[in-house]
């Protein structure tokens, strides 16, 4: 993922996973300064996934495709690197 935080700052990270649950590391500006992920598919339209960095939670997410395909919401909630609280939901359409 590239990108652009609402103060201009750069975003910038990646990762591949299993959709097994299990941690997997992850590279570059990871939300909340976490340093891997685990990701696991509860049913065709929906994902949970988990931040962690040094092994400790930082954020929890929640995926839903709709049942067209078209429209992917992603919540999440957990804290910033300098232990702030977040919150934040985002839209992505199809192409």
């Amino acid at each position: 993922m590239k990108g652009e935080n609402a103060d201009g700052s750069p975003i910038s990270h990646g990762f591949t996973v299993k959709f097994d649950g299990k941690d997997y590391p992850a590279a570059g500006t990871m939300p909340g300064g976490a340093d891997s992920i685990s990701i696991k598919k509860v049913d065709a339209n929906h994902y949970e996934a988990t931040l962690k960095k040094a092994g400790k939670e930082v954020s929890a997410s929640k995926l839903e495709i709709s049942k067209d395909g078209k429209v992917a919401t992603l919540t999440s909630k957990g804290v910033s690197a300098d232990s702030k609280p977040t919150h934040a939901v985002s839209t992505f359409d199809g192409q």
